[in-house]
């Protein structure tokens, strides 16, 4: 590695590293009134159920097979990265801070990650670091409605330092293939700790059984990416399916290229070594929650739902020129390769992504269409690196118009990280997304309800998605947040009706809340305005608490 490459490497990792900390230093804060402020719209919007599941396995059972998110039903969640979580709370960890921290090193995990996989299969640093970026500043043309912003603004310097809204995200305009960034890395918890390890998992396949030969490999190298993936459907279960596709591709094209009985067996060993593992958690927690609703046929994807919008088009503005410069990258990519079976290679290596494009565009993988990006990510893997390694081919490539040529292939990329870059800066510009997450009196009422109650009771409560009662004392409540219970596949009409019933008419539920064996009531905001809920139909209850909004009532004899 020469002198330069150190120093681009020292620089980059630096400036990520010094991003992310950053932003999880201030990411949740308590201001001056005692509220708990998520800084992140989609901490406030997403963590409130990591908070749910890591509380649960905190302060009740550390491993369980029902889930805390509705009473009656499995727990088919990838929960590991909660149960770290989990973990680092019994240890003596605040609660806030057993999720922050391992978020801080889930994103580093992620920057290196990357790295690791781009640098291995294109062998050159620039092209890793330039892969890299494509893939965290994703995003398309939204940048010009910040340029318009700018134009119209009447203060340039405020909206150039506060940018007004996102710019991968306009949803009016059709611009979803949000910031992976503010949309994953941040927000999604399960993706942040599977989607790295996945990485790491593929590279190590990848040098195993393409950057070497055959037989200088020795068979135990396996071992790790073997656990790895055999574990992912318990860290995240869209990077164990995108896994399973890229490497059923890989193995049978290696196959029919090698036709050696050794990778054969090399192979084998590795779907019997990740089934052995996979297949058994599988069972246990995720075969009672699949549903026909998981997968249907959803042709052009958000195109498909809003029939005015052109499906090329949609895909022009939410990822510019990045397609096109993967379509070439591995046009060129297989044309360089002098020997017949290195272009087959390329193809092998490299199909996988376009398949994982195309099946995102075709079928819908859960209830929520948003939820494709989830494999549109790992589309994205393929056509970084491939555009990456187009754009640093023709930036070494000699030419009478040298001086055109590279600043066309600055302009491109510019174009191509520029709405994601403006996103990746708004995440850190705290002011313009914060919400109060908690009331200083919800904190109080949590540290009450844990030091009073028994950790294993079930509760009655509303089902606003931030509410204290679920999110942060891990008792069971019989339903949370409706939304997570759709997009998760659960069933919960019945369910939904008795709870109604509960909250209208407790003197005539006495069946159903022996039914449930409910040992406690939450009444407050949601409960009163969204079930109805009237306070004086609940005085033949026993009132073991109240506060300014809330009033807590106890069916324990």
């Amino acid at each position: 590695m020469n002198k330069y490459s150190k120093i681009l490497l020292i620089t980059y990792f630096s400036l990520w590293f010094g991003y992310f900390l950053f932003f999880w230093s201030g990411a949740i804060t308590i201001d001056h009134s005692g509220n708990v402020v998520a800084n992140h719209v989609n901490i406030w919007g997403d963590w409130a159920a990591h908070f749910t599941m890591g509380s649960r396995m905190a302060f009740d059972q550390l491993i369980t097979k029902e889930s805390p998110l509705v009473m009656g039903h499995s727990f088919s969640y990838p929960f590991a990265a909660d149960l770290i979580s989990a973990v680092l709370i019994r240890a003596g960890f605040t609660f806030f801070n057993a999720f922050i921290f391992p978020s801080f090193l889930f994103s580093i995990l992620v920057i290196w990650a990357l790295y690791y996989f781009y640098h291995t299969i294109f062998k050159s640093h620039s092209t890793a670091i330039a892969a890299s970026s494509l893939f965290l500043f994703n995003g398309g043309l939204g940048f010009a409605y910040y340029l318009q912003d700018l134009a119209h603004s009447n203060n340039l310097l405020q909206t150039l330092i506060n940018p007004p809204q996102q710019y991968t995200n306009i949803e009016p305009l059709f611009y979803r293939w949000i910031s992976v960034i503010d949309s994953m890395i941040i927000p999604q918890r399960a993706f942040g700790l599977g989607f790295p390890l996945t990485l790491i998992a593929l590279t190590m396949c990848f040098s195993f059984f393409f950057k070497t030969k055959t037989h200088k490999q020795k068979p135990i190298k396996l071992l790790i990416p073997i656990i790895l993936l055999g574990l992912m459907p318990i860290i995240h279960t869209h990077s164990f399916l995108c896994a399973f596709i890229i490497l059923s591709i890989w193995a049978g094209g290696d196959i029919l290229l090698r036709k050696s009985k050794k990778q054969i067996k090399n192979w084998l060993l590795v779907v019997i070594g990740v089934g052995v593992i996979s297949i058994p958690i599988i069972n246990f927690f995720f075969l009672s929650q699949v549903s026909h609703d998981f997968i249907k046929w959803f042709p052009g994807w958000y195109s498909y739902q809003y029939p005015e919008e052109n499906w090329i088009w949609f895909w022009v503005k939410n990822w510019g020129f990045v397609p096109l410069l993967a379509a070439l990258g591995l046009w060129h990519c297989t044309k360089n390769q002098k020997k017949k079976n290195n272009k087959y290679q390329s193809l092998i290596l490299f199909s996988p992504f376009f398949i994982i494009f195309i099946l995102a565009n075709l079928f819908l993988f859960q209830p929520f269409i948003w939820d494709n990006t989830k494999l549109v990510v790992w589309a994205s893997v393929g056509f970084s690196g491939l555009a990456a390694y187009f754009l640093v081919f023709m930036w070494r490539k000699k030419t009478q118009y040298i001086l055109f040529a590279r600043s066309l292939i600055i302009i491109l990329f510019l174009v191509s990280i520029f709405s994601g870059t403006i996103d990746a800066y708004r995440a850190i510009r705290f002011k313009l997304h914060s919400h109060i997450m908690y009331s200083q009196e919800e904190m109080s009422l949590t540290n009450w309800v844990k030091s009073t109650t028994n950790p294993a009771s079930i509760w009655l409560t509303g089902d606003n998605h931030n509410h204290w009662l679920y999110n942060l004392t891990g008792r069971q409540t019989l339903m949370v947040y409706r939304g997570w219970l759709w997009t998760h596949g659960y069933k919960t009409g019945e369910l939904e009706r008795d709870v109604s019933m509960m909250f209208k008419s407790p003197t005539q539920s006495q069946n159903l809340f022996k039914k449930y064996q409910v040992d406690y009531i939450v009444i407050g905001p949601n409960e009163k305005r969204v079930w109805q809920a009237d306070p004086t139909n609940f005085n033949h209850l026993k009132l073991i608490k109240a506060s300014a909004n809330y009033m807590i009532y106890s069916l324990i004899d």
